[in-house]
């Protein structure tokens, strides 16, 4: 059974769903036997279930803050690679679990945006400060 590997860390974690399609596309057209066109609207997919959820992540982050969203981001996004390692060759489902991993794995996307933003900020002042006239 072909078994994709899925990418390391949360700050990179959703995002890579679309760059990491590029080296598996010629394994899965030997393994399942479908067209390049079949296998890239896996990036599509993934990217409009991204587009989907982000609406509700950025209220849930002002809400609950970037930990308690990545806690719930990272296991939901790990499941959902997991049950994109094990499907069963059907292409409509290939397509599904990228769709679903793109929804679930919004939060970890927006989260280490945020942790980005909150660090550049924090640094911002602290220069500001030193730049500071007397």
């Amino acid at each position: 059974m072909f078994s994709p590997s899925p990418p390391s860390g949360p700050a990179s974690a959703s995002g890579a769903l679309g760059y990491t399609l590029g080296p598996l596309i010629a394994p899965l057209q030997e393994e399942f036997g479908w067209g390049r066109g079949q296998i890239t609207l896996a990036s599509l997919w993934g990217s409009l279930g991204m587009a989907f959820a982000l609406p509700f992540v950025g209220p849930l982050l002002d809400r609950f803050g970037v930990r308690r969203v990545l806690a719930a981001s990272v296991p939901l996004f790990a499941l959902a690679l997991f049950a994109l390692s094990r499907f069963d060759g059907s292409l409509a489902l290939f397509l599904m679990l990228y769709g679903m991993a793109g929804v679930l794995g919004v939060g970890t996307s927006a989260a280490a945006v945020a942790i980005v933003v909150e660090v550049l900020v924090a640094g911002l002042s602290r220069l500001d400060a030193l730049l500071a006239p007397a």
